[in-house]
């Protein structure tokens, strides 16, 4: 019984620091970014078996999405996440596949590649900081600047990724 309370003692200690070890900004003055990209792909293989594959990226567009608003070159209209597009990048030639085509591989018909990174970008003591963040972040960050409100950041404990914002 005493080493289950230890054990959970050790355990709500250990959380303790983790979640008191999380950075807290308040900031003003930022820029919600996502950048979209698109880009070819093939997959190459050696017979039947998908475990020996490779991919080859071909060509790729990217476009960054500032704040939630339309960029000059941005193609159609937003996704259901408010998010902006390329242009759809040329597709590679049959030549352009088979020339990176091994001997005794085959490959599948190109495919479109969809990414989206998401990040933060404010002033930290003088020198733009860019953290990267996911989709809610994100988009938390859109709403509020977009109604003027500062954010309140929770970063992880290295203070490379950003957890959490908050609209203050």
């Amino acid at each position: 019984m005493l080493k289950n309370y230890l054990r959970n003692l050790g355990l709500i200690v250990v959380l303790g620091i983790i979640l008191n070890g999380c950075t807290q900004l308040i900031i003003d003055e930022y820029e919600a970014i996502a950048l979209t990209s698109l880009t070819w792909r093939v997959e190459y293989y050696i017979g039947d078996n998908d475990k020996r594959s490779r991919w080859e990226e071909f060509s790729s567009a990217s476009l960054e999405n500032i704040n939630g608003e339309r960029p000059v070159d941005a193609f159609g209209e937003a996704d259901d996440q408010g998010l902006w597009w390329p242009r759809i990048p040329t597709k590679p030639t049959i030549n352009e596949i088979e020339a990176r085509q091994k001997t005794g591989e085959s490959h599948n018909r190109p495919e479109m590649l969809r990414e989206v990174s998401y990040s933060i970008a404010y002033n930290q003591g003088g020198r733009l900081a860019n953290i990267p963040t996911h989709y809610p972040v994100y988009r938390q960050a859109v709403k509020a600047i977009q109604s003027g409100q500062s954010l309140k950041l929770i970063l992880r404990v290295d203070d490379q990724f950003i957890e959490k914002a908050e609209p203050i």
